[in-house]
């Protein structure tokens, strides 16, 4: 069998490379998201109405501050000591994650957010579970924030 390595080959070889590179996680924007509206690198004053009815807690609102770091499509969330990590494509913000609450682990599986007025405020939802291994329940949490620090 003949293989050809002539300037062909190196043409289509660099070819290849490009398509892998641009597709690759690590590209700017990573794979299938967009470039970021906005810098979101602040200090954030959250509003949570949980809906926790079927922990046989009613509905809840807490407030809390949330720390966001950006770096490109990626963000480091760091709220009451746990820190998580996301994305943040066009205006479009998510994360999820685990951390330990109430003798159980709390798993929050995704935050949606969008950024409105400006890049001063956060509006969206959240959906979450609780389980101690014998004990579980899970709920929704509507979400708002504006920019603090």
């Amino acid at each position: 069998m003949r293989v050809f390595r002539g300037p062909a080959s190196v043409v289509f070889a660099v070819l290849i490379l490009a398509l892998f590179l641009s597709c690759s996680e690590d590209s700017p924007t990573g794979a299938g998201l967009e470039p970021p509206d906005y810098d979101i690198t602040s200090t954030w004053a959250f509003t949570e109405v949980a809906d926790e009815t079927d922990c046989d807690e009613g509905t809840n609102t807490y407030n809390y501050d949330v720390t966001i770091v950006q770096d490109g499509n990626q963000i480091t969330v760091t709220m009451e000591g746990e820190e998580f990590s996301g994305t943040i494509s066009a205006s479009t913000v998510k994360w999820s994650g685990s951390f330990p609450e109430d003798g159980g682990t709390t798993t929050i599986h995704s935050v949606s957010l969008s950024v409105t007025n400006d890049g001063q405020s956060l509006d969206g939802n959240m959906s979450w579970s609780w389980s101690d291994g014998t004990d579980s329940c899970s709920g929704t949490s509507e979400l708002t924030a504006d920019k603090i620090g």
